[in-house]
């Protein structure tokens, strides 16, 4: 659900996604630490073919963890319900290579139709796809129990994307999800919800 889009510093970008996601270990330099194990990133390209880092990305190895933090109904829940604001936030010499990719993926380039009509149905299914998390958040403050921990990182992590690029409402105000999802953008003084919005 990561689009490979050029960086523009912009909140949409891959950049951004880096340092949110990367650059706690591989450094905003993307030299890595050797020390620890972490490799430097400014040439995976020439080390890794694309199919490759995408399952590494899935699979996590040594001591990178997994991100895929999202279950495979959330993902294909999540996309289609931003897929028109995150086209309307790519940089204009980035829109070709956007419609061309994410059209042939939808069967569609009418990003905000294929968006509204996704709407629809598709934010209870992504709300059903959270159940899991609700469950435990009904009994605790945190996924991880009192404090915030890993999993409450990640799945951050992932509201934080639709967040920076889609205005809409993912979760009810009611939702234990949500309740959890303002406590973690308040930690360390806040610095998510300082995080550039849509």
């Amino acid at each position: 659900t990561m689009v490979p889009v050029k960086s523009d510093g912009s909140p949409a970008s891959g950049e951004a996604i880096y340092s949110q996601l990367c650059a706690a270990c591989h450094g905003l330099d993307k030299k890595g630490n050797t020390a620890q194990n972490v490799p430097p990133l400014g040439d995976v390209a020439q080390r890794l073919k694309k199919a490759d880092l995408v399952a590494l990305l899935g699979t996590g190895k040594g001591v990178m963890p997994s991100f895929a933090f999202l279950s495979e109904a959330q993902r294909e829940a999540l996309f289609p319900l931003i897929v028109g604001d995150l086209y309307d936030r790519v940089r204009p010499e980035d829109k070709p290579y956007f419609a061309e990719s994410r059209g042939a993926r939808l069967g569609t380039t009418d990003f905000t139709a294929f968006q509204e009509r996704a709407r629809e149905k598709g934010l209870a299914t992504l709300r059903t796809a959270l159940e899991p998390a609700r469950r435990a958040l009904r009994e605790q403050k945190f996924l991880s129990g009192a404090e915030a921990a890993y999993p409450d990182y990640i799945l951050a992590g992932s509201f934080m994307w639709p967040r920076t690029i889609s205005p809409l409402e993912l979760l009810d105000a009611d939702d234990p999800v949500h309740a959890w999802r303002e406590r973690m953008l308040d930690l360390f003084d806040g610095m998510a919800r300082k995080a550039k919005t849509a």
